[in-house]
């Protein structure tokens, strides 16, 4: 889910208002304030945290055109090169959060790995370049035409998205401000790809 340019209006509106970004995969402890604000993939959010349902992100595996293109043919999951979160690659049983990765092991296994990163921007970046397959939200990946959806396998998954804080700190005025307009944008994005936009 790539939200830079939602954090570029934001702070065009709200100039006053500083933004400080992290976008590992390591959950910040918003129990113990280390951050204002986060975007969740639960079903549930933890007890102390309030906050808004924003939709169901859908996940598939892609690839760029040009990447696909080189085998002269429709290739099979064992001829590409997978691009994965370093957490993901991990966890990929269990609890995992990552079910798209742990369906790949599932069906093939030993991936090919050709890169990971903690950073979801790497991540994003390798497979927009053609550096191989991996995988991205139906939302972000329908804004690049030249990716190609990898289809054919039970690869695809969901995650429901929150947006939270600690219930002591929803009084603040800028945390309001920034619940309130990540709500009204991710809500109609991820209704006008399909999610659910609703609470």
């Amino acid at each position: 889910l790539n939200l830079f340019d939602l954090y570029a209006e934001f702070t065009a509106l709200y100039p006053d208002i500083t933004l400080e970004i992290d976008t590992s995969v390591s959950l910040r402890n918003l129990n113990q304030q280390e951050f204002d604000v986060a975007i969740r993939f639960v079903e549930e959010p933890y007890e102390m945290l309030v906050g808004n349902h924003l939709g169901i992100l859908e996940y598939g595996a892609y690839a760029h055109r040009s990447y696909l293109q080189r085998f002269g043919r429709a290739p099979e999951l064992g001829d590409l090169g997978w691009i994965f979160m370093k957490k993901g690659v991990n966890d990929w049983g269990g609890k995992s959060d990552y079910s798209s990765i742990a369906k790949l092991y599932r069906q093939l296994d030993r991936p090919r790995i050709v890169k990971q990163s903690d950073d979801s921007r790497v991540v994003e970046s390798a497979i927009l370049e053609g550096a191989g397959a991996g995988f991205l939200s139906h939302l972000h990946a329908s804004k690049h035409p030249e990716l190609v959806e990898i289809t054919g396998y039970e690869l695809g998954t969901s995650n429901h998205v929150w947006v939270l804080t600690h219930r002591d700190q929803r009084q603040t005025i800028k945390v309001q401000h920034f619940m309130a307009f990540v709500t009204e944008r991710l809500r109609k994005a991820l209704g006008e790809i399909g999610g659910d936009g609703q609470q």
